[in-house]
């Protein structure tokens, strides 16, 4: 954790003013009694110490790159990490009375480090009897003894090689250890001499590496290259691409499907030869599972078809203490509906896409435990032992998090003879000072909760935001000052200034007001108000200059007297790898006008900027062929395909091989990461605003009922995931025109049978399709028609290709319209009849818009 501070502190007084660069120079010395150099803004940089090849790599890759870039930044994280707390057994964590909880514990899917794969380059090395001679390979024949020769014969496709002064040899359709032993044979009546035959020179071949890699092409590789190599060149399986079905074909020979688990868990490595035009196709993975709790290798496993328990233990391992005849198994059905059981591993289940599978100790079940919730910064069971009292648990406040509510928390008790909890309420802060508190005694399975400050009523709280640590909502009370909520909210950063804070108030009769360069320590705040750190650089007195666009910390810089663009740049840390150039706008305020001025790259290192200047490196040209779009389902060669700016639907499909006679292309579905973004943010704003809604309805209805939460635990809506779905209007074969746009996903469905519907009817089902009963009415009345809690003035169907339609009472009633094979027909739940919840018309509509995104989500993977 020291490097990771250290860093911080360096990067945050990057830009700072000189007097901050002093600081952070003797804090970096503080924490490692070092000195450090830091750059200054009042001197030039050199340009020459920008990489300018940054600029110039290839668009087709740059979205890699940058993965491989953010994943190496992990990756060093990740080391700092271990560096100061390694990783522990379930049995060591026992021993340090710690217990693995299965709900709470990270997961990570498996996979193999392409980038630790190294290829062989001595081609000639370890050539198997088995292989195939090509032409232009070139074989060597030594003769020593009564005879002294050295032959050099380059292998032709006239399927014989001639060895002068000894003839011809047949070598059609022989491998490599045939051949020498035709050699041989040919040379066996030279008396007193003897023979050695080897390949001196092998002609690479080309190999397809289709699917789900990171650079899907064509790759020369030497023949004696192993599938792990070649995928290795093609920069590994991506996150989507499947271990467990690689598919191998080559000339004149079946298909292989290759399990790499069979290398990552048995240690075995027997791979398929490759030969020239061979085909190596990763498809997208099919399902997985996820095994938590004890056992040797927690972790996310594929799943093959036919798979049970038992045959995805053997990759996590069971430890000597797993619980084997309590084993708990998540599920989610077809309906999206999660359900748990617990088997015995004798009863080996058949595991489904998505399980979650959950070991847990014997050593939990025979021994006592405490277990620490809430606000800790590591919750966890911990072992029990008799006499143990509270202020030996809550023994120093780094346990809990900053924001943590040390007037109040509590112990949960288990009274197995009472039928009910005991709440045990005590201070944090009493026992942290050893005070009355310290002393309650603990009992086996208590629970100690903490709470966090957020847990408070919502109209007494202070919010704080900018140069802080931990920016948010914190508890109020009377007469307390700036610097506590400054110390909930972790301090302020490096950046940030205390004599520049600024409070924001907010009044119903004159509207906002603020108070500036407030003083933190004796402030009064009220309920509401927002306080505001400021940056040390806002007050700093200096002017400056911004550069924006393609750099890499694009933001405002000090100017000086005589600084150019290349300064600027430098200070930036360069470009990016989309930035241009051959030239970049600068802006300047003249009378009030902003006026644009272009200039060239070659000119930036002598251009003088004024103040206010703002500079903007251009992003280049794409490459109008570099858009990647991947296409799968019912198409013949499912994968990967390049395409450009005038390719269609029809062109891409046609680049697959043209679709398979199961296809629906009624039903094709778009996905796009572009649009899966702003659907991730349009659902979190609305989860966050129904959070919001249900939480202030609770505070303004204290003398009524409380709304009971079950109501609403049926519907998960943090669950809801976003699939950046774009729908496609339904027009039959032909497609209208759309641009693709780089990493687009294609998926054609099977043509389905049934109609399925969800929501308010009295059984959810899917029905066979009736082409002479096409009416939605039909279908509910097929599942017993709608329930007391339905909207029916809100009814939908859901096309096989994302489209929604509606009621649309000008003209026609729903009951009345015709679906289509794959159409889902949804009926939502009527909120507002909840009289007494009080429900809102907002709350109401937000729950609707959430189930109707669950249906089409459901719709959209089914």
């Amino acid at each position: 954790m020291l490097k990771k501070i250290v860093v911080v502190v360096i990067i945050s007084f990057f830009t700072v003013q000189a007097q901050g660069l002093e600081e952070a120079k003797s804090l970096f010395k503080k924490f490692t009694g070092k000195d450090i150099e830091l750059p200054d803004f009042t001197k030039k940089t050199n340009l020459k110490s920008l990489d300018k090849n940054k600029a110039e790599i290839d668009t087709v890759s740059s979205d890699d790159e940058s993965e491989n870039l953010i994943g190496k930044l992990k990756d060093s994280e990740k080391e700092l990490d271990e560096e100061t707390e390694e990783e522990l057994t379930p049995f060591e964590m026992y021993l340090r009375g710690e217990i693995i909880d299965p709900y709470t514990q990270e997961l990570y899917t498996y996979s193999i480090d392409f980038d630790a794969v190294k290829v062989n380059p001595n081609i000639t090395s370890s050539i198997p009897d088995t292989y195939l001679p090509s032409v232009g390979d070139v074989l060597v024949v030594d003769i020593w003894g009564s005879v002294d020769e050295s032959l050099e014969v380059e292998i032709n496709g006239d399927g014989y090689i001639i060895l002068e002064k000894f003839g011809k040899v047949s070598i059609s359709n022989l491998n490599y250890g045939e051949i020498k032993q035709e050699i041989m044979k040919k040379l066996s009546n030279i008396d007193g001499a003897e023979a050695s035959v080897r390949l001196s020179e092998v002609t690479p071949v080309q190999v397809y590496v289709t699917g789900q890699v990171k650079k899907p092409g064509v790759y020369t590789v030497s023949p004696f290259s192993s599938m792990l190599e070649v995928l290795a060149v093609a920069g590994g399986i991506s996150s989507s691409g499947s271990y467990r079905n690689v598919e191998v074909k080559s000339k004149n020979s079946e298909k292989e499907s290759i399990d790499l688990y069979s290398i990552m868990f048995g240690g075995k490595s027997t791979f398929p030869t490759l030969n020239a035009g061979s085909v190596i196709f990763v498809p997208i993975k099919s399902s997985q599972v996820a095994i938590a709790g004890n056992v040797k290798s927690s972790g996310i496993f594929e799943l093959r078809e036919g798979e049970r328990l038992q045959d995805i233990l053997q990759y996590s391992g069971l430890t000597p203490f797993s619980e084997k005849n309590s084993i708990e198994i998540e599920s989610i059905d077809s309906k999206g509906i999660p359900s748990s059981k617990t088997v015995k591993l004798s009863q080996n289940p058949k595991l489904n896409d998505g399980d979650v599978v959950r070991i847990f100790s014997t050593l939990v079940y025979n021994s006592n435990f405490v277990t620490l919730k809430g606000s800790f910064k590591h919750p966890k069971n911990i072992a029990f032992r008799k006499g143990m009292s509270l202020g030996d648990v809550l023994k120093e406040r780094k346990i809990l998090k900053h924001n943590s509510n040390l007037n109040y928390a509590h112990i949960i008790r288990k009274n197995r003879s009472m039928g009910e909890n005991q709440i045990i309420s005590f201070s944090p802060e009493n026992v942290f000072n050893k005070k009355n508190d310290f002393e309650i005694e603990l009992l086996r399975n208590d629970t100690i909760e903490v709470f966090s400050l957020e847990d408070v009523n919502l109209l007494d709280q202070v919010a704080i935001d900018g140069e802080v640590k931990d920016p948010g909502r914190y508890a109020w009370s009377e007469g307390i000052p700036v610097n506590s909520i400054l110390s909930y909210a972790g301090g302020k950063t490096p950046s940030g200034d205390l004599k520049n804070v600024t409070v924001y108030r907010f009044n119903s009769e004159s509207g906002y007001s603020y108070f500036g360069q407030v003083d933190t320590k004796n402030f009064p705040l009220l309920p509401g108000d927002s306080i505001y750190v400021g940056n040390v650089l806002e007050y700093s007195g200096y002017d400056f200059i911004s550069i924006n666009g393609e750099v890499q910390r694009p933001g405002k810089y000090p100017w000086f007297e005589g600084i150019t663009p290349a300064d600027l740049i430098a200070h930036a840390e360069g470009y990016t790898t989309k930035s241009r150039t051959d030239s970049l706008d600068i802006f300047t305020i003249v009378d009030k006008e902003n006026i644009k001025t272009t200039i060239s790259f070659d000119d930036i290192k002598s251009y003088e900027l004024d103040k206010l200047s703002s500079v903007v490196v251009k992003a280049r040209k794409t490459n109008k062929l570099s858009k990647l779009v991947s296409v799968y389902g019912e198409v013949e060669n499912p994968g990967v395909y390049l395409v450009n700016s005038k390719d269609q639907l029809n062109d891409l499909i046609e680049k697959a091989g043209g679709i398979t006679d199961k296809a629906n292309l009624k039903g094709i579905r778009l996905f796009r990461k572009s649009v899966k973004k702003i659907q991730e943010e349009k659902y979190e704003k609305l989860r966050r605003k129904l959070r919001n809604k249900l939480k202030l309805l609770s505070l303004t209805k204290k003398e009524e009922k409380d709304i009971p939460e079950t109501q609403f635990s049926d519907f998960n809506y943090d669950s809801i995931p976003a699939t950046g779905r774009v729908i496609i209007p339904n027009t039959g074969d032909k497609f209208l025109p759309i641009a693709f746009e780089n990493r687009d996903s294609i998926y054609i469905p099977e043509k389905s049978r049934s109609i399925t519907v969800m929501g308010e009817v009295l059984f959810e089902s899917s029905i066979v399709y009736n082409s002479e009963e096409r009416e939605v009415e039909y279908y509910l009345d097929k599942v017993g028609g709608v329930t007391d809690f339905a909207n029916t003035g809100s009814i939908h169907v859901i096309k096989a290709n994302g489209e929604i339609i509606r009621d649309n009472w000008c003209f026609s009633s729903i009951y009345g319209y015709e679906v289509e094979p794959g159409d889902m027909i949804y009926v939502p739940y009527n909120y507002m009849i909840e009289d007494q919840l009080k429900v809102t018309k907002d709350i109401s509509t937000i729950f609707y818009q959430l189930g109707l995104a669950t249906a089409s989500m459901i719709n959209a993977t089914k």
